[in-house]
């Protein structure tokens, strides 16, 4: 073979080469597009996870139902996705897999770390945990490592940030209670005034972003409404604290679309013991 025909040879290899690779679909992502709309997909609710039966209920599933999600998910081909991916591709500079779903956990037990963490780096899946930082706070300074009702510490709460496949975010420092302060929630309360209800969000909200700021070194993006609970004023106080989204529990799908108010009122699906991964996922998934 003479040289010339050796160079047209290679140059013919290469780009051979290069449309294989342009094609394969591995990890092919959808790129949002101006003004149109992605995926609809789940945001799943997780709360206690436990390992025994005794406790289960809407709240609280157990372990090996946890992994039977997984693998069930795993296998019909769901990608799990965090917030930070979700509001990337909504402000365009990013992409989302062609079948994303999203599994979330609230409040910060120390259950997470004992059961959904090592699920997570066994099936290499992502999960968005929501702490209150006056569980986590307590927990670090009275240390109490029982599953069945401790909350994370600090050192946990780092590690698996550090981890890559935990995503932290604020679900206020303590405004997670209900009835015996008269508010629900981080919602205004009766007859409240709005600048009493600013000065007590703001110093709440906004001081679980420093103490995430200075434990992880992160300002959390998301927030998420314990109970659910919002009011008219949550949305522009959120704005102003800087944060791009927020977790509800409304029961509903989420189609990605270009950013906008929606972002904020993000629905949920909570997950329940007593129904099995095909009956609960074929029921909310799209």
């Amino acid at each position: 073979m003479t040289f010339r025909w050796k160079k047209r040879y290679g140059i013919l290899v290469l780009v051979v080469l290069l449309i294989a690779v342009a094609s394969y679909p591995v990890g092919k992502m959808v790129r949002a597009a101006a003004g149109e709309e992605g995926p609809t997909f789940a945001i799943i609710m997780y709360h206690q996870i436990a390992a025994g039966t005794s406790s289960l209920g809407k709240f609280t599933l157990q372990d090996s139902q946890l992994e039977a999600d997984m693998l069930y998910l795993k296998e019909q081909g769901y990608e799990t996705i965090t917030m930070s991916q979700l509001i990337d591709y909504a402000k365009g500079v990013g992409g989302l897999p062609e079948k994303p779903v999203m599994l979330t956990f609230d409040d910060g037990y120390e259950s997470f770390y004992g059961y959904v963490y090592p699920l997570l780096q066994k099936y290499n899946m992502k999960a968005v945990l929501s702490v209150v930082g006056e569980f986590v706070d307590r927990y670090t300074e009275n240390p109490d490592h029982n599953l069945r009702y401790s909350c994370l510490d600090w050192d946990e709460v780092r590690e698996m940030q550090a981890s890559g496949l935990v995503e932290i975010q604020n679900h206020t420092y303590n405004m997670h209670s209900t009835g015996k302060t008269g508010r629900q929630g981080c919602a205004i309360k009766k007859g409240e005034s709005e600048e009493d209800y600013r000065a007590a969000f703001l110093a709440d909200v906004g001081g679980m972003q420093e103490k995430l700021q200075a434990e992880l070194g992160v300002t959390a993006n998301t927030f998420t409404y314990p109970f659910g609970a919002l009011c008219k004023q949550s949305v522009p106080l959120l704005k102003e604290l800087g944060f791009s989204a927020a977790l509800t529990c409304r029961e509903e799908p989420v189609t990605a679309a270009p950013y906008g108010d929606w972002m904020y009122r993000l629905g949920r699906y909570n997950r329940p013991s007593g129904k099995t991964s095909e009956a609960f996922f074929e029921k909310v998934l799209p």
